[in-house]
């Protein structure tokens, strides 16, 4: 049985390609895989209170998958509650390594979190990093304002997430939005 840490390692190396991709705009790798960046530069979005457990989100240059269109995130018997959501900013995969030299991506978050029947948000929080350490295949980069960020409210609500990704090296430039509905669950 694995580890809560060991589960979160593993979640958030991004897996290599299951089939070979045509050449052809990627660079051809050892494993007969090529590197292509419209499929291998992505975000990942997850919580560790996300509901249903393993809701994820994530957006590459082709498709747009959103955490809030699967589930939420539920804070029980916290005042404040605490809304944490954990952000993977990749370039590769594992088996399938990033050529080198690359300048690394600028990466930013922005979180908006609106309270139940609120029209305006009554909390905000946006981080950046101009250039992100690359670690390995398949391991997100790491930021300098790390993986987790949390949104504290006293009410249920919505948070409205931005993260984008922007490639110098490949004019690649990746956006996530969504709106991932928050409940608070009061103690019995």
């Amino acid at each position: 049985m694995m580890t809560q840490e060991a589960e979160a390692a593993n979640a958030r190396r991004a897996p290599a390609a299951r089939t070979a991709i045509p050449a052809g705009g990627g660079a051809q790798q050892a494993s007969g895989i090529n590197w292509i960046p419209l499929d291998l530069i992505s975000i990942g979005v997850t919580s560790s209170k996300g509901v249903p457990r393993g809701t994820m989100g994530s957006a590459s240059a082709r498709v747009i998958d959103r955490f809030g269109a699967a589930g939420r995130i539920d804070s029980f018997c916290e005042t404040p509650a605490r809304y944490p959501l954990r952000f993977w900013f990749h370039v590769d995969a594992d088996g399938v390594p990033r050529p080198t030299p690359f300048i690394p991506p600028r990466v930013s978050v922005s979180l908006a979190f609106t309270p139940e029947h609120g029209t305006a948000p009554t909390a905000t929080r946006t981080e950046s990093d101009p250039r992100p350490t690359y670690e390995g295949p398949g391991i997100p980069l790491r930021t300098t304002f790390g993986e987790t960020l949390w949104m504290g409210s006293t009410k249920s609500g919505t948070l409205d997430v931005s993260a984008s990704l922007a490639d110098p090296s490949t004019g690649t430039a990746i956006r996530y939005d969504d709106t991932i509905p928050c409940r608070l669950e009061p103690c019995a």
